[in-house]
């Protein structure tokens, strides 16, 4: 606020009363408005510290910014003697309510603290745009008890280009630590499409599994050409979690082409043949087909087309089929299957338990093997609006079918 008047002082005009009056008028509202924030604050703020929900956050929300005042003030008396529960909720609640000053001032309240106050201080006035806090929490990346705390800080808050030196800090300073794992997502989720990081060697080469998860999600967002063995790994070892290796897979699926790793397709395929009970061993089988293998497209197709050759008069088998080349973009092959299906359904009542899904799929096969008319009517018998027509619409099947003046109509295209 000082800065503010002086700033004011400095560039209006010194026109009668003009500078004067407008600085009292200032100073007169900055009180009024830091009294009736302490009056809310008598009135609300021990309900909230007792029970901390929406509701009896709302009046002190209305009082942002002078709101931080009273909450600054009763920050300080628990400092010393305060539960630490109290403490915790004040300083999240000051990551909410704090301006750039007050984020300053919160940094040197708790400058002689414990670690454990300062580090949750210094991440509130991180968060609210506090720039000593910075530098404070980078020196705590060399100490041991607070590099992952201080890690984690920066990695929520902190500016990304100095990224690399808190991730070398880190490194330099405790072996990896699985609790390294939340800061890592962090950075991930703040990719900013610009900035490139590398991990340690010593990070990817950890097979700690709450670690390892951090690590895949921090490569989705930064990606590594020295991730093979990782991702391998934690792919193939089918006692870690679900989530972790799904992350390897999608991982495997997005990098393999670009750093052309030659173990991950190999192994992939061996495992399949091996493990085809694996829960998830039709999103490897997609994998591999995307990776051009044809394994993968083998384990999508094979049971159905041995299942369709048993029973060449099941319509619902050879629609399934249909559908699944539909998915394959063999566009050509599924025609073949829905065609034969829909011929057999011709006049009878069966015809109407083909679903919209069914008749969109022998759409988009009809389309990508160029037989419009099919395409067209089938498209009429799924009887689904050009609102719900529209996230198809640009599939490159649909393409050349949409120049023509029926297409468009159903899709709802002028």
């Amino acid at each position: 606020m000082l800065d503010l008047l002086l700033l004011l002082s400095l560039c209006l005009p010194a026109q009668s009363g003009g500078v004067e009056a407008i600085l009292e008028k200032l100073v007169r509202t900055t009180a009024a408005d830091r009294e009736r924030a302490s009056q809310v604050w008598e009135a609300h703020g021990p309900l909230w510290l007792l029970d901390p929900t929406p509701s009896h956050f709302a009046p002190l929300a209305a009082e942002i910014p002078a709101i931080q005042e009273p909450l600054l003030l009763k920050l300080e008396e628990h400092l010393g003697l305060g539960k630490d529960a109290t403490r915790v909720l004040l300083l999240s609640t000051l990551q909410r309510v704090l301006s750039p000053s007050g984020a300053e001032r919160l940094v040197d309240l708790v400058a002689d603290l414990p670690p454990s106050i300062r580090i949750e201080a210094y991440r509130a006035a991180l968060a609210r745009g506090s720039r000593g806090a910075l530098p404070l929490t980078e020196t705590w990346l060399t100490e041991p008890a607070t590099a992952t705390s201080a890690f984690f800080v920066l990695a929520e808050s902190g500016p990304l280009v100095r990224a690399a030196q808190w991730i070398d800090a880190v490194a330099n300073t405790i072996p990896p630590d699985p609790n390294l794992s939340a800061a890592l997502e962090l950075l991930a989720e703040r990719h900013d499409g610009t900035t490139q990081l590398n991990l340690p060697k010593a990070w990817l080469d950890s097979r700690q599994p709450q670690l390892i998860q951090g690590v895949l999600r921090f490569l989705t967002a930064y990606p590594s050409r020295h991730a093979e063995a990782l991702v391998l790994e934690a792919f193939l070892e089918i006692d870690f979690p679900g989530v972790t290796r799904s992350l390897a897979l999608n991982l495997a699926n997005a990098q393999t082409k670009k750093f052309h790793w030659p173990r991950v397709k190999r192994m992939f395929s061996r495992h399949l043949k091996s493990n085809p009970n694996d829960p998830l061993a039709t999103d490897l089988a997609w994998t591999l087909h995307s990776l051009g293998d044809r394994s993968g497209r083998k384990f999508l197709i094979g049971d159905l087309e041995a299942r369709t050759r048993r029973n060449p008069t099941d319509w619902r088998l050879k629609m399934k089929l249909g559908a699944r080349l539909v998915d394959l973009a063999e566009f050509s092959a599924a025609y073949k299957e829905f065609r034969p299906a829909v011929l057999s359904l011709k006049g009878t009542p069966t015809l109407g338990q083909v679903q919209r899904k069914e008749w969109l799929a022998a759409t988009r096969a009809a389309c990508g093997s160029r037989h419009f008319d099919d395409g067209e009517t089938w498209l009429r018998n799924a009887r689904m609006s050009p609102r719900e027509l529209a996230p198809f619409r640009d599939l490159p099947e649909f393409e050349d079918a949409l120049k023509r003046a029926a297409f468009r109509r159903l899709f709802g295209i002028r």
